[in-house]
Order: C-alpha cells, then structure tokens, then sequence
C-alpha cells in the first residue's frame, strides 16, 4: 500500500513540487519507513502548514524523538495533544516525553490524577513506575507495573523493568532467595538491583561484592553479577555467568531467559528458542518465559512460531488472565484478529468482563471492521470504569469517525462532569467543536468553558487553544500572551513560544523563554527548551551551562545527560562517554542507544559501541546517520564484510546525507581501494 502511495505522491510531485499535502503524505510514508532525517527535511519544507493537517505536529514530534530533539519534540507533541486528547498515540507520547524530558513534578501530578480516576494505559503506569523506582517506593512501582503488564502484555521493556524491580525489592521473589536471609542480605541485594536500575555501575559492584562474600555464589548473586555484567555490555561475562547460574541451579528460569536476551540481542534467534523452549519443558506455565520467547520471535517477523507457543502455554494456564490477553493482542496485531474473536467466545464469564479483555476485544472488533460492536464494548467498559479517560476519548472518536456528533458531545459532556477542569476533555471538546462547527464557535464554547470556576486553570488556555488548532498561529500567540499577562505559568511560557516558533518568528520565540528563564531560573522544562533551540541551531557554548544547571537539579535527566553528552563530545571531552552511558541507564531506547554507541566506538570501545548500534540499527533501520555510525563500528572491530555490505547499502538508499563524503571514504577502505 505504502509503495503505490510513493508513487502517487510522486506523480503529484513531479507536477508540483511544492504541494503542501504531497509533501506531508511524504513525510508520513518516510517517517514509517523510519526514514526520520529524511522526514525532517521534508517537514521543514511546509513548517508554516504543519497545524493544517490532522497528524502534522505528532509526526513532527515522532520525527524530532528519533532524531534526539528532545525538546523540540515535547514542544510539538504537547501542542498536539492540546488539539487531540481523544488520539491515544498522541497521548502516550507526550507521557513518555514529560518523563524524558525531566519534568517529574508534571509528571507526577499528571500520573497520579490519571490512576486515581482509574486510568490504567499501560504507558502511562509505566511512566509512573519509572518515578516510583526511582523515589525509592519500588512495591508501588511493582504494583503499577503489574498492572501495565496486564494491559500491554507483549511490552519487553515493561516485563524487564518489572523483574528487575521484583529483585531489587527486600522480600521480592522468594524463589531466588535461600529460606534463610539475614536482613542486611535483603538489603544489599536491593541496593545492586536499584543501583542498576539508575546506571550506578560502580554503587552496583561494589554492594555485589558484599553480598558474594556473604552468600558465596547463591541463585540471587549469579543473576545479579550477570546482570551487571549485561549492563556494562559484556554481553560474553555475561553469558557465561548465566551459564553458571544454570549449571548450578539448574531450575533457574530466570538465568535462562536472560541467556535467551543477550542471544537475541547477537540476533542468534533460534539459540534464543532453544534456551527458552527448554525452561517451558521444565514449566509450561512458565509464563515470563513463554512471553519472552514470543517477543522475541515476535520482534524477527516469526509471528506464526510466536503464536504457537502462547497457543501452548495458553493451554498449559488457561486462567492466566496475563497470558491470555498476551495471546489475544498477538493475534490481533498479526493478521488473526477473527481467531481473537472466536477465543474470546470460550473464556470464562470472569475472564471476558476483566478491563485488560475488554480492551483487546474492542480492538479486535475493530480490526475485523466491526466498529459498532467495538463502540459497544468501550461503553461497557465505561460503565464498568466512568472515570477511565482513556477509554472515553478513544470512545469519542470512533463517535466522531462514524459522524455521530451528539453521541460524541454527550460522551465528553458527561466526563467533564465527573472530572471537571480535566484538561484533555475540555481540548477534545473544543477540538470537536472546531471540526464540527468552525473557529467561531470553538472561540464561544471555549469561553463558556471558562466562566465555569471548577474548569480554571486549564480552560483558561482554551482560546489560544482554538486558534492553534485551526492553524491561525498568530492569533494563537495573542491569546497565549494575554492570558500569560493574567496567569503567568511555565505551561503557558511554552506554549506561547511554541505559537511563536511555529508561527516562524524563532527569534520571539527565543526571547520569550529567555526572558522566563531569566526571571525562573529553576525551571527545567523552559531551561530544556532553550538548550534544545542552542543545540539545532549549534550553539553549544550556550547550551552547555543551561544543561549543566538543569544536571545540577536533577542528576538523573535522561535528556539533560544525552545533550551535553553531544556538547562534550564535539570537542572529544572525555566526560562524554560517562554523560552518554548514564542516559542510556536511565532512558534505553534506539536515539540513547546510538548515541552511547558512538560515543563509545570513536572513544577506543568499538566492540560494546558495536552491541548498542545494533541494537539502535534494528529499530532506526533508515537512518543514514546511524547506518554509517554502524558501518564504522563493524570495520574498528575487523568486521570488514560486514561494514562494506552496510555501506553499500546505505549509498544505494540515500543519494544525500551529511555523512555521505566520509561514508565513500570508508567504502573504499573497506573495500581494499586506494
């Protein structure tokens, strides 16, 4: 489908080369092709449109993400999410983002209201766990992640963040344990498995050592000395301690599945089924191992092997609620949603009226084009949870798809009143007002909202809001500016400078978080943004103590460290490589990754750069950047074949691209040329 619509967009742009629309369907088909820095450019190209078009900012947030514009990224999707609460994807990425980008008391608040009026979105609890763990409340954190779990079985990076904080936590996981453990054992266990949870290596080893001497090589401090081996990228020590680890404890479930990651991680998929298959012998309710496994197979396009072994585990467990949702959703999202249907016929009344089911069979309905059914399921799910928000929003716009206006009105009348002032349906119900009825009358309900006491503050935003949303972003600014006069706020300093930014006056823009900065100094989210600008536009000097002051607040802010981890290394610092690496702790994910992973292959330490490119290559498979960063890695480690077949790839892929000079160099290096 995508290809014919290359060609479509290709003829339209052969004719004119200029065509807002065509440009923006473009940028949509690179951006899932994870192109991103090819998507960039074409995003600049019709910037001033962007706010026209109904994804334009979430693809330019997407966009902005992978290429580590960490605050231009928050900017765009905050601004996205203001016009669209009822998207879900939107959502969940602005979520994450105010996480990322160190805005923990936002965060918070906005986690914490969301459980409490029982909001259980799976990124959401994640979110909120990542905050617990590292406040130290690690049962809390369990709690929330068992719920994510629940919700978004096949998450490989949920499951692992759960079992790590099960054996940092005292008590946690008594299987691992002997029967008898002294209190100060507990203890230190929990300070290795927290200190690896925040990138502590040398806090982490340090207690190790404590807790070998006290317990010898018990279960516990295989996993642990394994684990800290995987952290510091040694995936070989790794491997042979959690060989050990099996050797000796030959029931070891966990030493296997960790075996069966740092396989899949050397992308050796049938050596990592084999690890697992083995564990499901001793237990085929082994549910972490049956889940992992089906990752795994999952993530290599084996969906039909993934299916088959929670298929199998599924009989071995039939009342494992976790697992059968994991079979459901693994279903649905490969092509078998009617299976999923026909499952759902044979659970158990309990099983069939849990959330968890409910919204994998809402979701089936809705891949097999049952929509009414699907409509159905959300409103009963509804009535189980009135509060549930996501639910309501995402109840809203399958209203909105099928033009049953009033229904979608009632809907989001009727969750302003349970939660009155709640941000995200005030902004649906404007936004619904605006495709609806036009701008004049999103203005008039907007202002009705407002009189309304118990919907400030946040509907004081809402006229600002209107007119971003149709795209009048200088009117958007006005309003933003008249109601920071009234109400001066970081949200709204933001918010106005995004209008300002997005409007093309980068300079105003500029002046206007300065000017907040500089009368509050210890606002992260504005410090964040204005290094963010510094950086695009290489300003590093500028940006190097607006980053080294938000460090100073908050040591452990992912995007803070990968920041000024680029600073230092423009000039080769050494402190780049220790910045890099303790981003990556905090944050994993494919921009970290790469990042770390250059650092440390043009720092002397190719073989572990090697692992983490990879690692980013698998998820940003078209990004020239990376592939050349990849390329250079494979031929630092002798690996010549390799850093050749990569290269001529990428010349192949991508006529232009910064790096395109140095990649020729290399190819002919690499190839035996002179």
């Amino acid at each position: 489908m995508d290809a014919q619509a290359k060609l479509d967009i290709d003829f339209i742009l052969a004719d004119q080369p200029d065509n807002p629309t065509a440009l923006y369907l473009r940028a949509i088909l690179l951006a899932r092709a994870k192109d991103y820095r090819a998507a960039h450019i074409v995003l600049q190209k019709i910037d001033p449109y962007l706010a026209d078009f109904p994804r334009g900012l979430y693809i330019l947030a997407t966009v902005k993400a992978n290429l580590g514009q960490g605050a231009q990224a928050l900017d765009a999707a905050t601004k996205y999410v203001a016009r669209n609460p009822a998207d879900l994807d939107g959502v969940k990425l602005l979520s994450s983002m105010y996480l990322t980008a160190g805005q923990i008391d936002k965060t918070v608040e906005l986690l914490n209201a969301a459980v409490a009026q029982g909001h259980v979105d799976a990124d959401l609890l994640y979110s909120l766990a990542q905050i617990l763990i590292r406040t130290g409340q690690k049962q809390a954190a369990i709690q929330r992640l068992e719920q994510a779990t629940a919700l978004a079985p096949a998450s490989i990076e949920i499951r692992e963040l759960l079992e790590k904080t099960r054996l940092s936590a005292i008590g946690a996981d008594t299987s691992l344990q002997p029967a008898v453990r002294s209190s100060t054992d507990a203890v230190t266990e929990a300070t290795v498995a927290g200190s690896l949870t925040l990138g502590d290596l040398e806090q982490a080893k340090a207690q190790l050592e404590i807790l070998r001497q006290a317990d010898g090589f018990s279960e516990h401090v295989g996993l642990l000395t394994g684990m800290t081996r995987l952290a510091e990228l040694d995936l070989q020590s790794a491997a042979a301690v959690f060989r050990d680890v099996v050797q000796t404890y030959p029931d070891s479930s966990m030493a296997r599945i960790n075996l069966a990651k740092i396989a899949a991680m050397q992308n050796h998929v049938d050596e990592a089924e084999r690890i697992l298959n083995e564990a499901l012998a001793v237990d085929p309710r082994n549910r972490l191992a049956a889940t992992t496994l089906a990752s795994i197979l999952l993530g290599n396009g084996l969906s039909s092997r993934a299916i088959g072994v929670l298929e199998t585990a599924h009989e071995a467990a039939p009342n494992d609620l976790e697992l059968t949702t994991f079979l459901l959703d693994a279903y649905t999202t490969n092509g078998q949603a009617p299976k999923a249907i026909t499952t759902l016929r044979s659970l158990s009344q309990e099983q069939a009226a849990s959330l968890p089911i409910l919204a994998v069979k809402a979701r089936a309905q809705q891949a097999v084009g049952r929509m009414s059914e699907a409509r159905e399921t959300y409103l009963r799910m509804l009535t189980v949870n009135p509060t549930d928000k996501a639910v309501r929003l995402q109840l809203v716009a399958m209203l909105l798809a099928a033009k049953d206006t009033k229904a979608a009105q009632q809907v989001l009348g009727d969750g302003l009143r349970i939660t009155p002032g709640d941000p995200d349906i005030l902004a649906s119900i404007i936004r619904t007002e605006l495709q609806t009825s036009g701008v004049e009358a999103a203005l008039t309900a907007a202002g009705e909202l407002a009189r309304n006491t118990a919907n400030l503050p946040a509907a004081g935003n809402l006229r600002g809001d209107v007119y971003l949303m149709a795209g009048r972003l200088s009117e958007a600014a006005d309003a933003y500016a008249s109601q920071l006069a009234a109400a001066p706020s970081s949200e709204l300093t933001l918010r106005y400078a995004g209008a300002l930014y997005a409007a093309g006056q980068k300079l105003p823009a500029y002046t206007a978080l300065e000017k907040w900065l500089t009368e509050h100094p210890n606002d992260i989210p504005v410090a964040l943004s204005l290094a963010g600008l510094d950086l695009e536009a290489g300003r590093f000097t500028e940006a190097e103590p607006r980053l080294a002051g938000v460090l100073e607040r908050q040591p452990n802010n992912p995007v803070a460290l990968s920041n000024l981890a680029w600073v230092y290394q423009t000039r080769n610092d050494p402190r780049a490589k220790a910045l890099a690496q303790r981003a990556y702790f905090l944050a994993p994910g494919a921009a970290s990754a790469a990042s770390l992973g250059w650092v440390l292959t043009t720092s002397g330490d190719a073989t572990r750069g090697l692992v983490l490119l990879i690692e980013a290559s698998r998820q940003l498979p078209n990004d020239p950047a990376l592939q050349f960063h990849l390329a250079y890695a494979y031929n630092a480690t002798g690996q010549k074949d390799k850093a050749e077949t990569v290269l001529r790839s990428l010349l192949s892929a991508h006529p232009y691209f910064a790096d395109r000079a140095a990649a020729v160099r290399l190819l002919d290096t690499v190839a035996g040329k002179r």
